[in-house]
């Protein structure tokens, strides 16, 4: 149990993180 919620809690934090990323090099490109 815990270490599914760890899972989930990293994959939250990087499906946040990755947005911000693809805005830096691919939001420049789309505009």
């Amino acid at each position: 149990m815990v270490q599914i919620n760890w899972i989930l809690r990293l994959f939250w934090v990087v499906s946040h993180l990755f947005p911000i990323i693809d805005n830096r090099t691919y939001g420049v490109s789309s505009m």
